[in-house]
């Protein structure tokens, strides 16, 4: 019987001292990994503020983000973008199209892991198209004379981006890696309202942008 409890004693030391062991031993790729978390960056985070450039709707565009953090992992989000496709910018070329104006989005970005976040989003557009212009070629440049398929609008669409985000300290990076914009409903339009394009869906592509978290 004494044996026995001997051996009981020593087995229950030597586990305890295997646990022990394992406990204590972290990888050193494991320490830079959590170092480096962006997820932990965010974890004390609630406002952030950013600003970037890409293609909305295929067209250059840039805006400014406002994020408010309900935890690490979700933000909700205001953004405000700018574009413009203005042909008649180049005075060597006959102008042919233009479309400008800006969006404001609802949106709800969720991390699926450290940096990798979809984003679904409600969107409002202010719009102007243009088909075609009539111009003149007058002291070696094109001057607009008349607007053909003029016609400006506003509506609303629902969209969906992928991208990643990195955080460290207040720093972070990100980008929207593609996005997609479904027309749901035309508010207002005037003009020319045959026009199809305020119809259209859209593809947003490599929105890169940069700011601070706090």
């Amino acid at each position: 019987m004494k044996k026995l409890t001997t051996l009981v004693l020593a087995s229950l030391s030597l586990g305890a001292f295997a646990a022990t062991e394992t406990a204590t031993t972290i990888k050193p790729q494991a320490i830079t990994e959590i170092v480096n978390s962006s997820e932990l960056a965010r974890a004390d985070k609630q406002f952030q503020i950013t600003y970037g450039g890409g293609f909305n709707q295929l067209l250059p565009s840039t805006g400014v983000q406002l994020g408010y953090f309900l935890d690490a992992n979700n933000v909700l989000g205001l953004e405000m973008y700018r574009f413009n496709d203005d042909n008649d910018n180049d005075y060597d070329t006959k102008p042919e199209s233009m479309y400008s104006g800006s969006t404001i989005e609802l949106s709800y970005q969720k991390y699926m892991g450290n940096s990798f976040y979809i984003q679904p989003s409600v969107i409002y557009r202010n719009a102007t198209t243009i088909d075609t212009y009539t111009a003149n070629y007058v002291n070696d440049a094109w001057t607009v004379v008349e607007y053909e398929g003029k016609t400006s609008f506003t509506d609303l669409s629902v969209g969906f981006k992928i991208g990643n985000q990195w955080q460290w300290n207040n720093f972070t990076l990100g980008c929207d890696w593609i996005g997609i914009t479904r027309h749901l409903s035309m508010l207002e339009q005037s003009g020319d309202k045959s026009a199809t394009f305020p119809r259209r869906n859209g593809i947003s592509l490599l929105n890169l942008y940069i700011g601070a978290s706090f």
